[in-house]
């Protein structure tokens, strides 16, 4: 498996959470901007936006009885969620004897429950994504 870099996720991310954000509002009956955002952050999103290698360090800690406090409270419920699903794929006849690192390229590829978002980091990326849209159709006149 190829090795993707950090911005890879960002931009993947960025684009699944804007389609996420456009089918809230098509379905949802929502009068405030920040009440959609809130929607959106908390739906689910195609994969989880970490490498198998971050992913992989950061569940060895939980498994060493780190309790990750130094990390923001959305990043660290994403990764309490991949510790939950690695012990569940240990289970498994399949990985019961895979290595931590072997299984979190699989499980950083599952569809996660929600995108482990601050609503103010959502509404620094729609902005940055408005600015980008205004820019791109200044350049077609």
């Amino acid at each position: 498996m190829q090795m993707r870099l950090k911005s890879d996720f960002t931009e993947q991310r960025n684009r699944d959470i804007l389609s996420a954000y456009k089918k809230i509002l098509a379905t949802h009956d929502v009068k405030l901007h920040k009440d959609a955002i809130r929607l959106t952050i908390n739906s689910s999103a195609a994969r989880f936006y970490v490498s198998a290698e971050s992913a992989a360090k950061t569940l060895n800690r939980i498994r060493s009885g780190d309790n990750l406090s130094e990390i923001k409270q959305h990043r660290r419920e994403m990764f309490n969620e991949l510790y939950k699903r690695y012990l569940e794929c240990k289970r498994t006849y399949e990985f019961h004897d895979k290595s931590l690192s072997y299984i979190c390229t699989f499980i950083v590829e599952e569809p996660a429950p929600k995108f482990y978002l601050t609503i103010a980091t959502a509404l620094k990326l729609f902005k940055a994504q408005q600015k980008k849209d205004i820019c791109r159709s200044l350049r077609y006149y």
